[in-house]
């Protein structure tokens, strides 16, 4: 499972992590993420929801516009009552 974080902004996804690749879409702030990989200060994305039609699958993102989401523990399965 990947790490997940969330836009704190609108991003631009970039095809290369530089200022200068093609810009291959954006993402709307508040879309939660999955980090690929970083390089430097930028990090790989991809939509943690299945992209809508012409949306990026994935892209590079400035890692300054993601924000860690804490891992929230899955809880417990409860067990049945056993009848006495």
């Amino acid at each position: 499972m990947l790490p997940v974080a969330i836009l704190i902004k609108d991003a631009k996804l970039r095809a290369t992590p530089s200022m200068y690749g093609d810009i291959v879409g954006k993402l709307p702030r508040a879309t939660k993420v999955e980090l690929i990989e970083t390089k430097g200060e930028w990090t790989r994305v991809r939509p943690s929801e299945p992209p809508a039609k012409g949306a990026p699958a994935e892209g590079w993102a400035k890692s300054s516009l993601l924000e860690d989401v804490p891992e929230v523990p899955e809880k417990p399965k409860k067990t049945p009552k056993k009848k006495k």
